[in-house]
């Protein structure tokens, strides 16, 4: 088992969301690289999910590679790219548009916690989640029950983004989560990529006499306040959250009201993609002349453009 864990993500994507991304585990405010994922290490060293529906009831039908007579990724150097199929019609009686995810082998621990991140077939976890024309990203908590997050002056002063959501269980509220809007503009879908991509950073404590958190941090990709490490990542063996990264995009405070050691251990990462399910689904425009479903079934055209290109991804714990 690791030592209390700071889960760092660092997102950063040229055009169409790549990303650099890096995830921490440290007993201090100082993280050590420990390993990095760059192109054909997506490869051989994260495992391809079996053929199943999408826990999110999305219109999605993720396949096996080998099964795939589409390509649905590919590798080079330096990059990877995971996308949807944008070339064939669906089939009402099929799962849907068909795609492709991938999780990270290793899972980071936390010395204080005993059940795993999917625990009973429910997903506790930390989703990024914005919808189509969404110009700002939703940084959202999916729990088991009796997770909730407050909405009191003192969070929303610690934070630039938005509180959409109290509730955490996934089960409560057709898996709304308890969410938060990301403040900064052009953090999510066209205007992200317009903009050249950016930098996420998230990370999970639980430590240092604190109580448990989890902070979202963002920058835009040429914005000059963005830290050398974060900017660099390739240059730097060590990172740390300073008070000159201002405040965080989202804050998740994790004390009475969730307790830690019930809802988070185990933190296994994974890329996919979903269309409509419980977030889209819920706020597809209703003067749409079909449904969400028709439209993903009947224009595969208008996926071309729905896919992942990733940087890196890079793990650091305390040495």
């Amino acid at each position: 088992m690791l030592p209390a864990l700071s889960a760092l993500a660092l997102l950063s994507f040229p055009y169409r969301r790549s990303l650099d991304l890096s995830c921490s585990s440290t007993d201090s405010d100082t993280f050590t690289l420990k390993d990095a994922y760059v192109g054909e290490d997506f490869l051989h060293h994260w495992v391809w999910s079996e053929a199943v529906d999408d826990p999110t009831h999305g219109r999605i039908d993720y396949v096996l590679v080998a099964a795939s007579s589409v390509d649905y990724y590919s590798a080079s150097d330096n990059k990877f790219i995971k996308r949807a199929d944008f070339e064939n019609t669906v089939e009402d009686k099929a799962r849907g548009r068909k795609s492709v995810r991938i999780f990270s082998i290793e899972k980071m621990r936390l010395r204080t916690a005993h059940r795993p991140l999917l625990a009973r077939g429910r997903l506790t976890g930390v989703r990024n989640a914005g919808v189509n024309l969404d110009t700002q990203d939703l940084v959202t908590l999916h729990t088991t029950s009796d997770c909730k997050m407050s909405d009191d002056q003192d969070r929303r002063d610690s934070m630039n983004g938005k509180i959409e959501g109290l509730d955490c269980d996934a089960n409560a509220n057709g898996n709304e989560g308890c969410g938060v809007s990301m403040g900064k503009p052009a953090t999510f879908g066209s205007v992200l990529n317009a903009a050249g991509g950016g930098y996420f950073v998230a990370v999970r404590t639980n430590e240092g006499g604190d109580a448990p958190k989890i902070n979202v941090w963002f920058w835009s990709r040429y914005d000059p306040a963005v830290p050398d490490e974060v900017r660099d990542p390739s240059a730097h063996d060590t990172i740390a959250p300073k008070e000159q990264w201002g405040r965080p995009e989202a804050h998740f405070y994790l004390g009475d009201n969730c307790a830690y050691e019930d809802h988070f251990d185990a933190h296994q990462f994974a890329f996919g993609l979903t269309f409509c399910g419980d977030r889209a689904g819920n706020v597809y425009p209703g003067a749409c002349p079909e449904s969400c479903f028709d439209h993903v079934n009947t224009h595969p055209e208008t996926f071309e453009n729905a896919y992942w290109e990733i940087n890196s991804f890079r793990v650091y714990t305390h040495q």
